[in-house]
């Protein structure tokens, strides 16, 4: 059991390392930036931005595009609905308040409870919306994996509790119930 759970801890930051090591990695793979062919004033770069008047990599518009919605994002405050699922069929819907706050996020009642804030990873989809998670650990071991969905002035999202001691999963959902507050 603890061989499986330190394989499943190694996989999980390799795919964590993978994802940032995509999105940091995604530069202009084409070479020189000689400024040949280029708007005078534009540092090398011709309209919007483009190196030697070509389009950039998608990749790179992909990755500046996930850097600003994570800036964005941060500093904002959300009042949220908590809804635990309990058995089959009852659901105990709690009120609280999610928080990005110097590149970290948490949800209140899971920070009471030891879990500490943590970094988490972002990517934007074709749509738009930017879908962010993260792992947390409380003091006693149990792990929380939070995954949300952002898109204009709603967030909604999943939590799964792994407790250790008693060996079980609880469920969660979230869903925000006002527009954000920004600094």
């Amino acid at each position: 059991m603890r061989r499986m759970l330190k394989v499943r801890t190694i996989l999980l930051g390799l795919v964590c390392i993978g994802l940032v090591a995509w999105l940091c990695g995604c530069g202009n793979r084409e070479g020189s930036q000689s400024g040949a062919g280029t708007e005078p004033g534009t540092g090398g770069r011709g309209p919007a931005g483009n190196v030697g008047g070509r389009p950039k990599d998608p990749s790179t518009q992909t990755a500046e595009l996930a850097e600003e919605k994570r800036v964005a994002l941060g500093g904002t405050e959300w009042d949220i609905d908590v809804v635990h699922t309990v058995g089959a069929n009852k659901k105990i819907t709690t009120p609280d308040k999610l928080r990005f706050i110097g590149g970290r996020v948490y949800i209140e009642k899971f920070k009471a409870r030891g879990y500490r804030a943590s970094n988490y990873s972002s990517r934007v989809q074709p749509d738009g919306t930017v879908v962010w998670e993260t792992m947390q650990t409380g003091k006693d071991g149990s792990k929380l994996f939070l995954r949300g969905k952002w898109r204009g002035e709603s967030m909604s999202g999943v939590i799964m509790e792994r407790l250790k001691k008693e060996g079980k999963t609880e469920k969660f959902t979230f869903v925000s119930t006002a527009p954000p507050i920004r600094p």
